[in-house]
């Protein structure tokens, strides 16, 4: 009988410190599953709720840790003031595509930091449960509180993964994939035709050498927005085809100036890998030779396929360029991104993909002495 009433107590006692107000949301997960919606339909009423959730979310978990709880306030407020921003922006979709895009991921990077706080202040508070609970079973009821470990730990591993998981990673590509063919799409349908068009109407011109101008200058133009367009959205990649589409690639993207070696070790089967995961290893080697073109000042690039002992597959992307900053490479190599700027979005992606793929990515570097790009899948 006696310990019954303990273990009564023990439950009205758990039961009082969990309760909670039902118009307020503790539970990130809400927020979660309503940003997700809002990235899914990115129309105006998803993104209301997603409003309304931050609203309606308190910080209450925060409380014993100040400097966290502010943070979090922080950074809900901001997504907040994105959010009401974006509004307007939603109502015309059409319009603000590219304004869209950017605001939706500066919201996304300030919601992953935020979720980073909160998973610091679960993890002290959960250590401080654990340690209360420990002596508490000892005194009272050993079985009740293996129970309420095992739930602790549960709660810690889910708060830990919803940014890493393989489900929000493969959603998050699926939506820039989706982007770049909505992107090509328009440019081919819309600007190139009206180009052409321009160039008819310049054959029609009385002034012949200005009529020639145009239509050379106008026949540059849509070479380029080709060009875009097959960046956007690449053939069908396949097992076959992915180290020539490749080599094409690097002719669009790079310079004449700019020596390109593609190398692929005798032996590798790209067949283990299906359509989308061929697509990621492509995007990562993209991303790697645009930021090269755009920052690396670099004369000679090498993209080498190799066989790997733990791996399956080895990629390594070098360059002679004037290398990157010691901190940035370190910040990289961790795997945050809440102080890289925004110019270095490309190199998150290439990171997400090697996630996506069960692998990793890590850069090697210092100024004047090149970079070094290593992709284990």
């Amino acid at each position: 009988m006696k310990k019954f009433l303990l273990l009564l107590t023990f439950i009205i006692l758990l039961a009082s410190c969990t309760k909670k107000d039902a118009d307020k949301i503790y539970d990130t997960d809400v927020i979660c599953d309503s940003w997700n919606e809002f990235c899914t339909r990115q129309d105006a009423p998803s993104l209301s709720h997603f409003i309304d959730t931050l609203k309606r979310f308190d910080t209450k978990n925060f409380k014993n840790d100040m400097v966290l709880k502010e943070s979090a306030q922080n950074q809900i407020a901001l997504c907040l003031t994105l959010s009401e921003d974006l509004q307007p922006l939603i109502l015309e979709k059409e319009a603000h595509t590219e304004e869209i895009f950017v605001t939706v991921h500066t919201i996304d990077r300030i919601f992953m930091s935020f979720l980073k706080s909160k998973n610091a202040s679960l993890e002290e508070t959960h250590k401080n449960l654990y340690t209360f609970f420990i002596y508490f079973t000892l005194a009272l009821l050993i079985g009740g509180a293996i129970l309420v470990i095992l739930n602790i730990r549960e709660g810690l591993k889910k708060d830990k993964i919803i940014y890493s998981s393989q489900a929000f990673l493969q959603h998050s590509i699926l939506i820039q994939e989706a982007e770049r063919k909505r992107i090509s799409r328009e440019l081919h349908d819309t600007v190139a035709q009206n180009l052409r068009y321009v160039s008819l109407l310049a054959e029609n011109s009385s002034d012949r050498e200005a009529a020639e101008k145009i239509i050379k200058t106008q026949n540059q133009n849509i070479e380029d927005i080709r060009s875009l367009c097959y960046n956007l959205t690449p053939p069908g990649i396949t097992k076959d085809n992915l180290l020539s589409l490749l080599q094409k690639l690097s002719q669009k993207i790079l310079t004449d100036d700019l020596s390109f070696r593609l190398v692929c070790e005798d032996g590798i089967d790209f067949s283990f890998w299906n359509g989308e995961e061929l697509l990621s290893i492509y995007r990562i080697v993209q991303e790697a030779l645009q930021n090269i073109k755009n920052h690396a000042e670099a004369s000679e690039v090498t993209v080498f396929f190799k066989k790997h002992s733990t791996y399956r597959l080895k990629i390594i992307i070098s360059d002679d360029g004037r290398g990157m900053d010691e901190e940035l490479v370190k910040e990289i190599n961790s795997g945050i991104f809440e102080k890289t700027k925004e110019s270095h979005f490309g190199i998150r992606n290439m990171c997400e993909r090697a996630k996506l793929l069960n692998g990793k990515l890590t850069f090697s570097s210092a100024p004047d002495f090149g970079t070094h790009i290593t992709v284990e899948i």
